[in-house]
């Protein structure tokens, strides 16, 4: 115990400021040998709170104790001495939480000695392969993945870049093949966020090494497999035709969306064709003209203006869907039109002879804009050059709110936009998107038998003042400014599909890109084609046709996933339909 002092003592000593731990000279020296031999480990010192705390080297919620420092429960020791621990301290800038999250528990938690299947490169009895990495300076392995258990696809590479460890690697990470386990744990229950962030924690906790278990795509002179994608029925040898291949067909589309097939033959499919040449919208002078630099029309099938005060070109693309029968669907796949280019966007509804814009988007979404307002409100009229203006006519909203329908004075051009259909999503309602497909199909009907119908009463004009004055047709096509002799300030392509577009004007489609939500409504719109005719459907080929025309159409997963249900929608309300 402390020596008693008396009060009657000044406050200033000339003796030890230590004093008096209860041990004897003997004790204090064994016990000073003995902490030399302690390897010290310095670590922050706890709060009073902890100190307080009774834990005594017990774990309290599942957490360890060990790197604490607790008050000693010996009675003569008060001072602090070293501790000896068996876990790493934390990084005084790492942020300190004791609750980790899935991946760091994950990682802490990995055996880094456990086996796997072997050395690098060594290939398993069931065909996987062990590669081994170590990211770069720049802390990059050099790969990117795709799929998860929240996608329900299988986990693929989806890129490799050049010159990474990945490309570097013996053997080579190759895109398409299949991630089965990373850092010896099986990640097929994992989402895709999950496992991105178990990768880059192997930079961190790691050392910046990375151990992949893969099954190769076939590639050279591996055993080549059948692909997972691969969904074609047992035939028998019996060549399938009429209805029975168009409900075949539709019972494939629904297993494959069970199964998941369909979703991985999608993933594996080109965005691109890398076989068309994208050229004039890389032009320094049309750059501005385009609303993303990662969206552009393929040169061959590109709407050429004629006879545009700002050049000829605009980021929109013809979309042909041929139907069996004679039948051909023709689509303009453009942007959302941007301030600048809104009245080069009417210019091409006028020399097409379009008589129905379908706008999948509306001009502002989650407070960015997606497209601007390229029409005038109920009753005004927007003057775009001297003789050149739009006037609307009217405007009428559906009972959900979900459609607007607007009558425009060009041409008499209808306008029917989708409100209810976020960017990079589906809409909420299934039947409402084909409610609108129907009114689309609907309405261009009517625009189609309303052109022939017009055309016809011209030409009947047209014959009878040949008759009554005596002007022969050709001749009057040359006062008009017609020259089919001298086309030689028109394009040969554009010439082809405006005159195309005299008998068959298309349907111009936008959203913001032009290529995802539009890609959906041409799909379903073909399908819906297809069904009439009671031919097979096979919405993959019809994604391959589009982005054969135009890039990247149909974006994403979730939105052909969407498509392929409201195909299998319609055909159950077709089969309900002819049962009754």
């Amino acid at each position: 115990m402390r020596p008693h002092r008396s009060p009657r003592f000044l406050p200033l000593s000339l003796g030890s400021k230590f004093y008096y731990s209860g041990r004897t000279e003997l004790q204090a020296v064994q016990e000073s040998k003995q902490r030399s031999k302690v390897s010290k480990i310095f670590i922050r010192s706890p709060s009073k709170r902890i100190i307080g705390s009774p834990l005594n080297g017990s774990e309290s919620n599942g957490k360890s104790s060990s790197s604490i420092i607790l008050k000693n429960t010996r009675p003569h020791d008060n001072k602090v001495t070293s501790k000896q621990t068996t876990s790493i301290p934390r990084k005084a800038w790492e942020q300190q939480n004791d609750d980790d999250g899935f991946i760091e528990q994950l990682v802490r938690n990995y055996d880094l000695k456990q086996p796997l299947y072997g050395e690098n490169g060594q290939q398993g009895e069931d065909g996987h392969v062990v590669i081994r990495l170590t990211a770069d300076e720049q802390g990059r392995f050099g790969f990117n993945v795709k799929g998860g258990a929240d996608l329900k696809l299988p986990v693929l590479v989806s890129r490799v870049a050049p010159h990474t460890p990945a490309d570097r690697s013996n053997p080579r990470v190759r895109e398409g093949d299949q991630v089965i386990m990373i850092n010896g744990y099986d990640i097929s229950g994992l989402k895709h966020d999950q496992i991105v962030a178990l990768i880059r924690a192997s930079r961190e906790y790691r050392g910046g090494e990375l151990t992949l278990t893969i099954k190769p795509q076939a590639h050279g002179d591996m055993i080549e497999e059948e692909p997972i994608c691969l969904y074609v029925p047992e035939s028998d040898g019996v060549q399938l035709e009429g209805d029975a291949l168009f409900n075949q067909s539709l019972l494939l589309l629904s297993d494959g969306l069970a199964s998941g097939a369909l979703l991985a033959q999608y993933e594996q499919m080109y965005r691109k064709n890398a076989d068309l040449a994208i050229s004039e919208a890389r032009k320094p002078e049309n750059a501005a003209k385009n609303r993303y630099r990662d969206i552009s029309p393929y040169d061959c099938t590109r709407v050429v203006l004629i006879n545009s005060s700002s050049g000829d070109y605009i980021n929109a693309n013809y979309v042909n869907m041929e139907i069996p029968g004679g039948t051909v669907n023709r689509y303009i796949a453009t942007q959302g039109p941007l301030s600048n280019t809104t009245t080069d966007f009417w210019r091409m509804v006028q020399q097409e002879s379009s008589h129905l814009v379908v706008m999948l988007t509306t001009v502002m979404e989650r407070g960015r804009p997606k497209c601007h307002q390229y029409w005038p409100l109920a009753g005004d009229t927007l003057e775009l050059t001297e003789g050149f203006s739009i006037q609307c006519k009217s405007e009428t909203a559906d009972e959900t709110g979900s459609f607007v329908f607007r009558e425009l004075y060009l041409c008499d051009t209808k306008h029917m936009q989708y409100l209810a259909w976020p960017d990079h999503g589906v809409p909420s309602d299934p039947n409402l998107f084909l409610q609108f497909t129907e009114r689309v199909r609907s309405a261009r009907s009517t625009t189609l038998l309303q052109e022939i119908e017009e055309s016809l009463r011209q030409v009947r004009l047209m014959d009878a003042d040949a008759d009554e004055n005596g002007v022969d047709i050709c001749e009057r096509k040359s006062a008009t400014g017609i020259d089919d002799d001298s086309p030689d300030d028109i394009p040969p392509s554009t010439s082809v599909h405006q005159y195309i577009s005299a008998a068959n004007p298309p349907v111009i489609v936008h959203c913001s890109a032009g290529i995802g939500r539009t890609g959906v409504l041409i799909l379903m719109d073909t399908a819906l084609a297809l069904m009439e005719q009671r031919e097979p459907v096979y919405p993959l080929d019809i994604v391959q046709t589009m982005r054969d025309q135009r890039a990247c159409m149909v974006q994403n997963a979730g939105q052909y996933r969407f498509v392929c249900e409201c195909i299998c929608a319609a055909y159950a309300k077709m089969a309900t339909e002819s049962h009754q």
